[in-house]
């Protein structure tokens, strides 16, 4: 009995410090990681919308200036995709036509969804507009055996043009 106490207490001690470990590498790493996550934010900003000398964050979106002027908005959308949400920034321009979308964050099957973050695949929403149907293998090429992730792609371009 004695035996099974110590090694209780062994363990207890050894799961206390590994706790505190990792407590204080969150700590001194979680500002490190949300300046990453701005910085890279930032980045897919400026890709979206190249004209754009500053972004405006709001409730959901961003409002793109040039020269103090708006020029667009970047909207923050995430449908669902085959393996969960799909988050993306979807540009639009002043007379509503996509200027540009940008993955964030997809956990799509490698090989297959994953490619929706390919520039080749994206690239096919510039100068969309609410007008266009957007539906795979109708105005979108969709991505071979991923039709799922393709539909999820479209359907945020889409919710991103109702929002405008």
């Amino acid at each position: 009995m004695k035996d099974i106490l110590k090694m209780g207490a062994f363990l207890a001690a050894v799961a206390a410090i590994a706790a505190g470990i990792l407590a204080a590498t969150y700590t001194v790493t979680a500002p490190e990681i949300e300046k990453n996550k701005v910085r890279e934010i930032n980045q897919a900003l400026k890709q979206i919308i190249v004209d754009a000398d500053s972004f405006e964050k709001q409730d959901g979106y961003y409002i793109a200036k040039e020269g103090g002027k708006e020029i667009g908005r970047v909207f923050s959308v995430a449908p669902i995709g085959y393996s969960g949400s799909v988050e993306m920034l979807v540009g639009i321009g002043e007379e509503g036509q996509v200027t540009g979308v940008k993955i964030i964050k997809i956990s799509e099957t490698p090989g297959l969804g994953l490619n929706a973050t390919n520039s080749k695949f994206l690239s096919q929403f510039k100068n969309k507009t609410s007008k266009d149907l957007l539906e795979p293998k109708k105005d979108i090429d969709a991505l071979t055996g991923a039709t799922i992730t393709s539909r999820a792609v479209c359907d945020g371009v889409k919710e991103a043009l109702k929002e405008d």
